[in-house]
């Protein structure tokens, strides 16, 4: 990258515009403003979610030379705020980089170009590099050979012909015309370059669920990262003086280090729209927020992580061996093998394969080494 030179009137001020050019953080909260929501303009600090998220990009930058993140969220934690701020940044403190943000929809699509105009609108003077064109959903800074340019997920052609340095796919996991869109557009961002792609959760099967699995699993260089819902401070409520928690509130309270406030907000929210929706809009952990729309198919996270905590189980009884076949072999599906004794999970196998007499041999070899009781397969 082609950066701008500083041309300082005085030490104090070049020591300040390294800053502004070499701290994200501290540019944002000094030259950017953002939207309340409550109404009016506030400095752009950053929050709990956004620092945890660029402090990772930051790190994986500085190792690897590029940034590939996969963010799973809850609902308004300020991930697209962090991430055109991120970009705006980039782009006006830099030569011929172009920045291309692809979102679900046209009024998400407005309301992040919204979001860039006032960042230059209230940027200072003398940061503000020239614009040449100024449209609907492009900003064109000439004299730097950089630009910052909006979309939406609609058509697959979308973006197809541009060549890109900076990423974000805003809500991915809603996306229309994916596939397209991955062909397209996402085949003209460069090698060493910047891709957030962030979602709300919209249950499994999708492209943004399929590309968390992988990158859960390390076989993409896109790293997984999840932000819980409850690290906004805003998702808290005043405690009545007759508010109680029951037996399962005090157990999820204390499993997720929640406040009472916090509960409040849960309890609130549940009413207004299900737990199902709840779980996807504001969940504690992934696996929560992607089978939140798969009703009764699958064990709620906070008994999960009850168990996995739970260090007083051993083993008793006869050995079982569960096995679960991959039914989609070109989809990323993979086999898992794992044997049980009584409440003790062990020896986890999890493998891709094509063929399924591979899968075979390897339980006809644990059935001949463990004499297991039994073999379950779903």
């Amino acid at each position: 990258m082609s950066q701008i030179l500083i041309s300082p009137q005085n030490e104090k001020e070049r020591e300040i515009r390294i800053r502004f050019k070499n701290e994200f953080p501290f540019f944002a909260h000094n030259c950017l403003k953002i939207g309340h929501k409550e109404g009016g303009l506030i400095d752009f600090r950053l929050n709990k979610a956004q620092l945890y998220l660029h402090n990772i990009a930051e790190k994986q930058l500085a190792e690897k030379g590029f940034v590939k993140i996969l963010c799973l969220k809850g609902r308004q934690q300020g991930i697209s705020t962090y991430v055109e701020g991120r970009f705006f940044w980039k782009v006006i403190h830099n030569k011929g980089l172009h920045a291309f943000i692809l979102t679900h929809r046209g009024d998400a699509t407005d309301h992040i170009f919204e979001m860039a105009q006032k960042y230059y609108k209230y940027l200072p003077d003398d940061l503000k590099p020239f614009v040449e064109r100024h449209n609907a959903d492009e900003f064109l800074f000439s004299q730097l050979a950089s630009g910052y340019k909006v979309g939406t997920a609609s058509a697959g052609d979308v973006g197809r012909s541009n060549t890109i340095q900076l990423f974000h796919g805003s809500e991915v996991a809603h996306w229309k015309c994916t596939q397209e869109i991955v062909s397209g557009v996402m085949q003209g961002i460069t090698k060493n370059s910047e891709q957030f792609l962030e979602s709300t959760a919209n249950g499994v099967g999708n492209y943004f669920y399929e590309q968390w699995r992988l990158a859960e699993r390390g076989e993409t260089d896109f790293i997984p990262v999840f932000i819980p819902f409850h690290w906004q401070d805003e998702y808290a409520e005043e405690i009545t003086s007759d508010f109680t928690l029951d037996a399962d509130e005090i157990e999820i309270r204390d499993l997720f280090g929640l406040n009472n406030n916090q509960m409040v907000f849960r309890r609130k929210k549940i009413k207004e729209i299900g737990i199902n929706l709840f779980h996807q809009e504001y969940p504690f952990t992934p696996t929560e927020a992607f089978q939140a729309t798969q009703v009764g198919g699958y064990i709620p996270s906070e008994v999960a992580i009850k168990a996995m905590k739970n260090t007083d189980a051993i083993k008793y009884g006869p050995l079982i061996i569960g096995v679960d076949p991959a039914r989609n072999e070109g989809g990323g599906d993979r086999t898992a093998i794992v044997c049980r004794q009584g409440r003790v999970a062990f020896n986890l196998h999890s493998f891709k394969t094509n063929d399924t007499m591979h899968i075979v041999g390897i339980v006809h070899q644990m059935i001949k080494e463990l004499n297991p009781a039994a073999v379950c397969t779903s």
